[in-house]
């Protein structure tokens, strides 16, 4: 449970951190995924259960319509190689509620996964 809880410490930097490719992700987007990383988490901490090695980064391409509702999410790349798992992923962004706004919108955001070889030692 300890290394459990650690990979969630460790990860959340990476979601909550700007990294390549979020440079220009809109605050309330990124707000959103602050809010509903969990979701991710849980996901991810599912799959470590079969491959404790899987890891790395995932870029979602997200289609935002103008009610707030994923549309679309497409994964852009992925060092994970794991597409039951990136599907997964992509349909708990789906039932995330982004903010309205006035227009269509089409974003790409990167997780950086971390997997318990990838921690740390203390």
């Amino acid at each position: 449970m300890k290394n459990l809880l650690a990979v969630f410490l460790v990860t959340g930097l990476g979601i909550a951190g700007v990294q390549a490719g979020n440079a220009n992700l809109p605050p309330d987007v990124e707000q959103t995924f602050d809010r509903n990383k969990g979701q991710l988490y849980a996901v991810y901490a599912r799959a470590l259960r079969d491959d404790p090695k899987l890891g790395g980064r995932v870029t979602f391409q997200i289609t935002i319509d103008p009610s707030g509702a994923a549309s679309d999410c497409r994964i852009v790349s992925s060092d994970l190689r794991e597409p039951a798992v990136e599907k997964k992923m992509c349909e708990k962004i789906k039932l995330m509620k982004f903010e309205p706004n006035t227009a269509s919108r089409t974003v790409a955001k990167t997780v950086q996964f971390f997997n318990r070889i990838d921690l740390p030692a203390n």
